[in-house]
Parts: C-alpha cells; sequence; structure tokens
C-alpha cells in the first residue's frame, strides 16, 4: 500500500517539474518573440507530458483510495 502512496507522490512531483519547465521556457521564449506570436507552439509538447504525469497521479490516486476503502469495508 506504501509503494502505491509513494508512486503517486513520485508522479506528481515529476508533474510539477515538468509543468514549470515548461512555463519557464514559454516565459523565456515569448521575450524574443514579436508580438502577436504564440510562445506555447514550440513548447506544447512539454506542457502535455506535464498534464500526463498529473493525470497519472490522480488515476493512481483514486486506485489507492479504492484499494484503503475496501480494506476498511472488509
Amino acid at each position: 500500500m506504501k509503494k502505491i502512496i509513494k508512486v503517486s507522490n513520485i508522479l506528481f512531483a515529476i508533474a510539477m517539474v515538468v509543468s514549470l519547465y515548461g512555463f519557464y521556457k514559454i516565459y523565456e521564449v515569448r521575450k524574443d518573440l514579436p508580438v502577436g506570436a504564440c510562445p506555447i507552439e514550440d513548447n506544447r509538447p512539454i506542457l502535455y507530458l506535464g498534464i500526463l504525469f498529473m493525470i497519472s497521479s490522480i488515476i493512481v490516486s483514486y486506485i489507492e483510495d479504492k484499494k484503503i476503502e475496501k480494506q476498511i469495508n472488509n
């Protein structure tokens, strides 16, 4: 049970790091772009990766909660 919680926390931490890196890259690229240009176009895969890790963390947490609930009911 502790392993599942640890996996969920690791996925959450990875999601936060990847997302912060993506936002930092967008901030840095934004300085050099002309007005009206979209800074997210080139950094979209990084943001999608952060979202994927966050969703994975939520799913693992949900599974862990269901297992705990099942043990309590038995």
